[in-house]
C-alpha cells in the first residue's frame, strides 16, 4: 500500500558479549626465567650458531636508592658439541637427536643456576648446512658445531648425510660425561 501507514519505530534489540576474563599469565617460582634454545641452527664456519647459547646474569645484591646498580655475574647455560669431519663428500643434513630435551624453552632459576626443560621442549636440533650442501675436504677436517644445554640429556645420536646417500652416525652418552657449560665437547675426526 502506498503510501505506508506510518512506520512503527523498530527496538533495536542490544545484547552484550561477555567480556572474556584476561587469561593470567603462569607464575613462575622467584628468580625463575623461560630461556629459549634454539631447536634450528644454522652451520656457522669456525664456531657455533648465533643466538644458540644463552647465557643468564643477576645481580648479586640489589643496589641502595640512588646507589648504582650491582654488578652483574654472568654463566654459560650451554656447552658446545664440535664434530671434525672429512671426505670427499658433500653434506646434505645434519640433526643431533637426544633422549632427555635439548631444545626449546627451558626455565632458569636464576639464584641457583637450575635449568628445567618446560613441557613444550624437544629431544632434537635441526643443523642446516649451506644451499647445495657443504662441501668437505678430503684432507682437512671441517669442524660444525652445535650448542647443547649444559648437563646430562642421556644418549645423544648425531646423524650426518651426504648428498650422495651415505649417512654417518655418531653416539655419545651424556650420562657418563655430561655437557659442560661453556665447555667445548670434541670428537675426533
Amino acid at each position: 500500500v502506498y503510501p505506508a501507514p506510518e512506520a512503527m519505530p523498530i527496538e533495536d534489540e542490544v545484547t552484550e558479549e561477555p567480556t572474556p576474563e584476561p587469561t593470567p599469565e603462569p607464575t613462575l617460582p622467584e628468580n625463575t626465567y623461560p630461556v629459549t634454545f634454539a631447536n634450528v641452527q644454522s652451520y656457522t664456519a669456525g664456531t657455533f650458531a648465533p643466538q644458540s647459547a644463552p647465557m643468564y646474569g643477576f645481580a648479586v645484591e640489589e643496589p641502595a636508592e640512588g646507589e648504582k646498580p650491582a654488578p652483574i655475574q654472568l654463566h654459560h647455560l650451554s656447552g658446545v658439541l664440535r664434530l671434525a669431519v672429512k671426505g670427499d663428500v658433500t653434506l646434505a643434513s645434519m640433526t643431533v637427536a637426544a633422549e632427555g630435551k635439548i631444545a626449546g624453552t627451558f626455565l632458569i632459576d636464576c639464584k641457583t643456576g637450575t635449568l628445567t626443560a618446560h613441557e613444550e621442549a624437544v629431544n632434537n636440533i635441526t643443523v642446516v648446512l649451506p644451499e647445495g650442501g657443504l662441501k668437505l675436504s678430503a684432507t682437512e677436517a671441517t669442524p660444525i658445531y652445535v650448542a647443547v644445554p649444559a648437563g646430562e640429556h642421556g644418549l645423544y645420536t648425531i646423524t650426518i648425510n651426504s648428498t650422495e646417500g651415505e649417512a654417518m652416525v655418531v653416539r655419545y652418552d651424556s650420562a657418563k660425561n655430561p655437557v659442560k657449560a661453556g665447555i667445548v665437547k670434541e670428537f675426533g675426526e
